[in-house]
């Protein structure tokens, strides 16, 4: 027979994976993000209208690595759209470009993910503390810290830990 007290019981277990499932989705949302890849400045590493996920913790305890690629407020930069880029050098490092080759510390860097060499050379620049100097991989079609410099690292939303490509 069903008593008042099985009753309660049977509602309170009913409820459990109502609040399991809520505080999934609160935890999901405050680590994660689901990222629309908009343009071609990544190419060929992400494709427009790439989906991609990023962590939005990744930087709570250590900062970005060269190499990580980034999600990036694009209103720090005046711009509409937060923006997808690869850190290519980080605080006190150097960064030139020469003959289309990309130079940090004075060592060329191997890159295999871009397809054609830089067709504009920069003067060497010194990266600031606390930022990072991003890039596109569509060197040639990228807005990226050759134009706007280097981006504090309190502007950086995510790294994208994950792409789902189909």
């Amino acid at each position: 027979p069903m008593t008042r007290h099985n009753t309660k019981k049977r509602r309170i277990l009913d409820i459990i994976p109502i609040i399991i499932s809520i505080l999934l989705v609160i935890g999901i949302n405050f680590c994660f993000q689901l990222v629309l890849v908009n343009g071609d400045s990544m190419n060929p590493t992400y494709q427009n209208n790439d989906f991609l996920i990023s962590s939005k913790i990744a930087y709570k305890n250590h900062s970005p690595q060269k190499g990580d690629i980034v999600i990036v407020d694009g209103k720090s930069k005046d711009l509409d759209i937060d923006i997808i880029k690869r850190v290519v050098a980080t605080a006190g490092d150097t960064v030139e470009i020469k003959k289309g080759q990309l130079i940090i510390n004075d060592k060329k860097v191997k890159e295999d993910y871009i397809d054609e060499t830089m067709n504009k050379d920069m003067h060497k620049m010194t990266v600031k503390k606390n930022t990072v100097f991003i890039m596109g991989d569509n060197r040639n079609h990228s807005i990226d810290s050759r134009v706007f410099g280097s981006i504090p690292i309190q502007d950086i939303m995510g790294k994208v830990i994950f792409d789902l490509k189909f």
